[in-house]
This record gives structure tokens, sequence and C-alpha cells, in this order.
């Protein structure tokens, strides 16, 4: 298993992932903004974007510099983690420093540990010192991997953006 930058090798795999992930009608997986056909046919373009966006290169308007690492294991890919390089004020209350997914078979196998494991030693790297992390009441898995990594919980807010409630979260490195 290792992280890796995305890459048009995982396509196949990253678009099963999609897929799988519109049938099974779990909410985000940072897939929800697009269907299939979308991922399929810019699949190039997203890529270049995610690279782009860790130099902090051609943002777009709301963006922040973020580094997005994939989860695979061999040719396949198991989920993606996102760190935000420094909040804006949507992040501050939305989405925090760090954006994560793994797909279902990937859970509950210590996938999660290990690549937060790694993530959080990027986020040290960039000389971050906290990071805000966010997921609904309902997630109990990220709760037990924010708590893992001495999450502390600071609130849980009605966020429109959300639809409803969120935990904010603060991890210390």
């Amino acid at each position: 298993m290792k992280l890796v930058s995305p890459n048009k090798k995982y396509k196949d795999s990253f678009l099963q992932a999609v897929r799988d992930h519109k049938q099974s009608g779990e909410h985000d997986g940072g897939f929800d903004a697009h269907e299939y056909e979308w991922f399929e046919k810019h699949f190039e373009d997203m890529v270049k974007n995610y690279l782009d966006e860790s130099e902090g290169k051609n943002l777009r308007d709301g963006r922040v510099p973020q580094t997005t690492l994939w989860v695979v294991d061999g040719d396949k890919y198991l989920g993606r983690f996102s760190l935000r390089h420094k909040l804006n004020e949507v992040l501050e209350t939305y989405g925090g420093h760090l954006g994560y997914y793994l797909v279902p078979e990937a859970r509950k196998k210590g996938v999660g540990t290990w690549a937060m494991n790694k993530v959080l030693e990027k986020a040290r790297a960039l000389g971050l010192k906290k990071l805000l992390v966010t997921c609904d009441p309902d997630n109990i898995g990220s709760q037990k991997l924010i708590q893992k990594f001495g999450g502390i919980h600071q609130d849980t807010i009605d966020s429109k953006l959300n639809d409803g409630p969120l935990m904010r979260w603060w991890i210390t490195l």
C-alpha cells in the first residue's frame, strides 16, 4: 500500500470507485459534484488540476493550495486524502485542513490509520501546527480516526453547506 499523487495509471480503478460510490447512495467521497461520465471525460484534466493545486498554481476562485494523495494497493484505488495547506473562510467552517474518503472495502482494516499517519507527516513538513478536521455526527469511523490522532472536539455547528450538523475537531501536530 502507498500514497501517490493522482495519476492516470489508476484511472480504471478510480472510475470503478466512482461507479460503486454512486450505486451505494453514500454521501460525498469527493464524487458527489459530478456523474461518472464527467469523471471519465475529464479525468486527465482532473489529475492535472490536483497536481496544480498542490503547487498553488491555477487555483480556481475560493480554492487554496492543497495536496491530494490517493491511497493505492497495487493498481487498486482505495481512496484519497486532501491536505489543504491553509484555511479560508469556508474551510474554517466546513472543510477544514483535511478531507478523506476510503472505498468501503478498505474501511476497518487499518488503511485509514496508516494513511492518516503519512498525511500528518506531510502536514508537519508543510509547517502546519494544528489541523482542523470536520465530519458528520453520524460518521463514527471518521470520529474514531480523528480521535486516534489526538483530535479534540471543538464544537458541532449547523452548517448550511453540509445541510445539517457538522462536527469540528482539532489535531495538534
